[in-house]
């Protein structure tokens, strides 16, 4: 959103201005090739935080997409979307772009069918995945069968939207696996300081409680007599 603009008739939302998906993608890809597999990650994650916050767009697809002029992904048009109580909830309305939409929703003209709404996004991102896989300068293998594995008529065999908002990319792999070590080495030193430090404190503990056993010893020990010299001679001097 740039602004809000309020009168007396109405309020009205300026949001900057978008290229559509689905128009680049009729043309062949133009400006989003080689862009689209970010754009990917961009929609993995926008439908994780709807999914996560218990929303469905139940229609997603190019024509409700958009890119900003940085090639950040955009969803729009919530117009039918639900709001759910988590994946296993289930509706029997039909909703949906026809061609875009999960097989489980049923026909227009068919019987009423339950299905999950989360779940039919996922089917939809997958059909939008599939696209993307087969535009992108060539084709994406890796982004196809992560489509595939969302279009799946096994729910088991569903992946997780999760699993593509991180791309497998050696370099980033490469600065968290540093992170990591980083903050083991910086772990194990902190730990070897508290170590030392307990072990100087425990050594200073230990001398001071020989001192104090030094001083009981002498002060329970008995006191052996003193010998002094009288003008008779030598003799015993009481303590």
């Amino acid at each position: 959103m740039v602004e809000m603009i309020k009168s007396r008739v109405d309020t009205f939302v300026v949001f900057p201005k978008l290229g559509s998906v689905f128009e680049v993608l009729q043309s062949g890809g133009g400006p989003l090739c080689g862009q689209l597999i970010d754009l990917s990650h961009d929609l993995a994650r926008g439908l994780t935080f709807l999914h996560n916050n218990n929303i469905a767009h139940l229609d997603i697809n190019p024509s409700n997409l958009g890119f900003t002029d940085n090639h950040c992904l955009q969803i729009f048009d919530f117009d039918i979307s639900v709001q759910v109580n988590g994946e296993d909830e289930q509706i029997d309305d039909y909703l949906g772009t026809e061609g875009w939409m999960a097989p489980e929703i049923g026909t227009r003209d068919g019987p009423r069918q339950l299905y999950s709404p989360i779940r039919a996004d996922k089917y939809s991102c997958g059909r939008v995945f599939k696209v993307f896989a087969n535009t992108d300068g060539g084709v994406d293998e890796d982004l196809g069968q992560f489509a595939d594995k969302l279009m799946h008529l096994n729910p088991s065999k569903w992946p997780l939207l999760l699993e593509w908002c991180r791309p497998n990319n050696s370099a980033t792999l490469t600065q968290t696996n540093s992170a990591e070590m980083m903050d083991k080495t910086m772990v194990a030193e902190d730990e070897a300081m508290v170590t030392e430090e307990a072990k100087v404190a425990e050594g200073a503990m230990v001398a001071e409680e020989a001192v104090v056993a030094e001083d009981e010893q002498k002060m329970t020990a008995p006191k052996k007599p003193r010998v002094g010299y009288g003008g008779e001679g030598f003799h015993q001097v009481p303590m």
